[in-house]
């Protein structure tokens, strides 16, 4: 796919944009592939370093181009890719340096986080009770509500809002969260009725069940 200008924030990219498109070039021209971070069905996210300049770190996910309910029946684009072009302009969104495709896949280079899943937060009452109140639980929701009004207005749902999808950005008391794994997104939502039950069983509105 061209891709004639497009600013990045890491190496690898010229200014234009601020928009990511897909890069034709290597995506290990630029960033060398190191721990492993999480692990889906059809995906990874992997810690990744910059060949030109180690202390430049990112998280990259690595998505299969053989995994069809990634990508939109309609136009064949990843659905991840599509979303990230609409979060840019929102600080709890994943904010993207760079989109690299070879023959098998497609690389989405991401901002690096360190606090980890919201999950723990909630369930692990000797590591952050007290600390964790209910003042930052009504911090985390008005920022979600925030992140997906701006995803609304721009015709994408998110179809899997969960904890282990809101993920902080360090290990500090800041409260600080981004909104993760736009793999399922609907990103045609303000033109297409959605019939189709997805997400995570345990998180579904119960209206979605009757």
């Amino acid at each position: 796919m061209e891709c004639n200008s497009v600013a990045f924030a890491f190496p690898g990219g010229a200014g234009g944009l601020d928009l990511p498109c897909i890069v034709a070039d290597p995506f290990d021209d630029f960033w060398k592939l190191s721990t492993r971070l999480g692990m889906g069905a059809c995906s990874e996210v992997r810690l990744c370093e910059s060949i030109n300049d180690s202390s430049v770190r990112a998280a990259i996910k690595i998505i299969s181009k053989g995994a069809p309910d990634l990508f939109c029946p309609q136009s064949g684009d990843c659905r991840e890719v599509l979303a990230f072009r609409a979060m840019q302009s929102h600080s709890i969104l994943f904010q993207s340096s760079g989109i690299y495709e070879d023959e098998r896949f497609i690389y989405i280079v991401m901002e690096l986080l360190t606090g980890g899943q919201m999950l723990p937060r909630l369930t692990d009452r000797e590591r952050y009770y007290p600390r964790y109140c209910e003042n930052d639980i009504v911090t985390v929701a008005r920022s979600l509500v925030r992140a997906l009004a701006h995803l609304h207005l721009h015709g994408i749902a998110h179809r899997d809002v969960k904890p282990e999808n809101i993920l902080y950005f360090s290990e500090s008391k800041d409260p600080t969260v981004k909104l993760s794994d736009f793999g399922i997104a609907d990103t045609n939502a303000h033109n297409v009725n959605a019939t189709d039950m997805v997400g995570t069983p345990q998180y579904i509105a119960p209206e979605v069940l009757l």
